[in-house]
């Protein structure tokens, strides 16, 4: 059997126009750039509103997941990501801010990445 690499599951979101157009236009923009990291067609979801946080923060973001196959290793993959944010304008400029875009890695093979990083964001 050929082995397509780690099944990595990535949530998307964005709630602030983007160097590709409002956030629908950006989130779709990043599937896009997420197929080329996947060795496999991505599977993707619908794209969906959610109000932002805390209450009043901004507008509402445009939300999908994708699931992709990757030989990257966690910290190559995110280096990826971080470069699709930076692409999109992605300014990291404080916490619960508007977004051009946001890429998090939720999973990659048997590693749940939120779960490893669940102490450092209880804390903040």
């Amino acid at each position: 059997m050929e082995r397509f690499g780690e099944l990595a599951l990535i949530a998307l979101g964005s709630n602030k126009n983007s160097v590709w157009g409002d956030p629908t236009a950006t989130v779709t923009m990043a599937i896009q750039r997420l197929q080329m990291l996947s060795q496999t067609a991505v599977q993707q979801s619908c794209l969906y509103a959610t109000p932002a946080f805390p209450a009043d923060a901004g507008p509402e973001f445009v939300n999908a997941a994708v699931a992709l196959r990757t030989p990257m290793p966690p910290d190559d993959l995110m280096s990826a990501l971080h470069q699709i944010e930076a692409d999109a304008g992605r300014e990291r400029v404080g916490r619960w801010g508007q977004r051009t875009l946001d890429l998090d890695l939720l999973a990659l093979g048997c590693i749940a990445v939120l779960a490893t990083r669940w102490p450092v964001w209880r804390g903040l």
